[in-house]
């Protein structure tokens, strides 16, 4: 851990580049360089010819498919607009009707169930475990019933989803209640993860990335992919991103060649950025083991975290109204915005008027203690330390 007098030092030096404020999540895939630029410029010169390519699958976007399926390690990935509109696509396969059951956990972004409110289905929340904040198997088991229709886990924070056990449990209670239960996983923010000795990507009926502007790697601000070894879901999703083709019902869910070119260029590089973000939360760990009023984020058995974010949990003793003047004080003082992810039923109204709020005993607690001050891939000893000290000294002035 820092010492005082180090501590004191380092904020009185003042904060070292960038020079303006600090973000809880990175920025455009965490690093580019001229590589992705030219890629696009050469493009955007072929561009002026319909023949090579402003159709509906242009070569950079096969290209980039097939990269990025052999990359996660998986037989077909499906360019698309965003991860959002990927959900929507895979949930228009299921036939979904009313009273169909989808289980999911309460700790999310908002956008999967947007998409579920469309398709009117029943939301069942399902509470989480503590230490990986990713769904607590036990309490998925005793969620699912023959109403279940699909089961939608989440790798939060970068680190995965103990998905071999996620898998068996849908595939032991499709076979007991006659029902095909579906897992689809929102791999928005564990892209270049491993769940063993194997790259995510491969996991249930199919994955759904997204390649927004930030997370850990992008495709110029917007984008996603779907993984699966399905090749009758793969053969729909290929229709039904343009317009559905001949066959089916589809819309404009497609990416564009100049998007796949950066893309192609990004992915030689995620390796390299989610190492070193790992080694940036490496070095945040050991400046903060000793900090009493936090609880510093552990790797599963399973898995390690590519720390897409750093989650950081103030100790049982604190709460929301301590977490709040934390995250205050942290911008306020020493321009350092934390990501603060929270219990969405109580976040958006609209969220809460459908699904109500559902009574999750470790969704509560952490969501009152968490919070995601910045890491990032580019971030150097001398940054780390301004921030560890800030989240120190900080720390040290909450009541």
């Amino acid at each position: 851990m820092l010492d005082k007098l180090f501590i004191k030092k380092i904020l009185k030096n003042g904060k070292p580049e960038p020079k303006t404020k600090w973000f809880g999540e990175p920025n455009l895939g965490s690093f580019y360089d001229k590589k992705e630029i030219n890629a696009v410029i050469k493009v955007l010169k072929e561009s002026q010819h319909w023949s090579v390519g402003f159709g509906p699958n242009p070569k950079e976007v096969k290209i980039f498919e097939n990269n990025f399926a052999k990359y996660c390690g998986t037989k077909h990935a499906i360019a698309v607009s965003n991860n959002g509109d990927g959900f929507d696509m895979v949930l228009n396969t299921l036939n979904l009707k009313p009273n169909d059951e989808i289980i999911a956990p309460a700790l999310n972004f908002k956008a999967w169930h947007m998409v579920l409110l469309r398709y009117k289905c029943k939301c069942i929340f399902v509470d989480i475990d503590p230490k990986t904040l990713n769904i607590d198997v036990n309490d998925l088991e005793k969620k699912i019933t023959k109403k279940t229709k699909a089961i939608l886990p989440v790798h939060l924070t970068g680190l995965s989803c103990d998905m071999d056990a996620i898998d068996e449990l849908a595939k032991i209670y499709s076979k007991k209640n006659r029902n095909k239960i579906y897992v689809i996983y929102d791999s928005a923010r564990a892209t270049g993860g491993n769940y063993k000795d194997k790259k995510i990507g491969t996991g249930g009926y199919c994955e759904i990335f997204s390649f927004h502007t930030a997370k850990p790697m992008t495709t110029l601000g917007e984008g996603g992919m779907i993984t699966t070894n399905s090749d009758q879901l793969a053969y729909e999703l290929y229709q039904m991103r343009s317009y559905g083709g001949e066959e089916m019902w589809g819309m404009n869910y497609r990416m564009s060649k100049v998007q796949a070119a950066f893309g192609i260029e990004q992915i030689k590089k995620l390796d390299k950025s989610n190492h070193m973000r790992i080694e940036n939360s490496r070095r945040r760990d050991k400046n903060l083991r000793d900090c009493e009023q936090f609880i510093i984020p552990e790797d599963a058995s399973y898995s390690n975290n590519i720390y897409y974010m750093y989650p950081l949990m103030l100790s049982s003793k604190y709460g929301e109204v301590q977490r709040d003047k934390l995250v205050k004080l942290l911008e306020k003082k020493y321009g350092i915005i934390c990501s603060v992810p929270k219990f969405i039923n109580t976040r958006w109204k609209h969220i809460k008027k459908n699904f109500g709020v559902p009574k999750l005993k470790y969704t509560k607690f952490v969501t009152d203690r968490l919070l995601c001050p910045i890491m990032h891939s580019q971030i150097n000893e001398e940054q780390e330390n301004y921030i560890s000290s800030a989240l120190i000294d900080s720390a040290n002035k909450i009541k």
